[in-house]
């Protein structure tokens, strides 16, 4: 899937990741259905509710996987991100998604 979140709201953005991990961890008859899906994604809000999930052990770490489209140099590579048992990111690209407590910093300075 391309993008699936392009047209939602953030919290369901969030519970769209909630939705990838029923889908997951479905079982038929008792057994795994070993289902597999495979996103694209910009949104923070779902990246932000897998790790969430990961750590509260709803999805086990071991079947998620993520990557990060490195584009510092040619041609772009693909490197697995480093997501350990409490679904932090080990790796994480530098100011990928910005820079969110320097703003929170500087908007409250501003405003004293």
């Amino acid at each position: 899937m391309e993008q699936p979140e392009i047209h939602l709201y953030p919290s369901a953005q969030s519970a769209l990741a909630d939705v990838m991990i029923d889908a997951i961890n479905s079982r038929e008859n008792g057994a795994d259905r070993n289902i597999q899906v495979v996103l694209e994604t910009h949104s923070e809000h779902f990246l932000r509710r897998l790790q969430r999930r990961i750590a509260e052990d709803a999805v086990p770490q071991k079947k998620i996987s993520a990557y990060f489209a490195n584009i510092t140099k040619a041609p772009a590579t693909l490197e697995p991100l480093q997501i350990d048992l409490f679904g932090n990111i080990q790796n994480w690209p530098e100011n990928f998604f910005g820079d969110e407590m320097g703003d929170i910093t500087e908007q409250s300075k501003a405003a004293m």
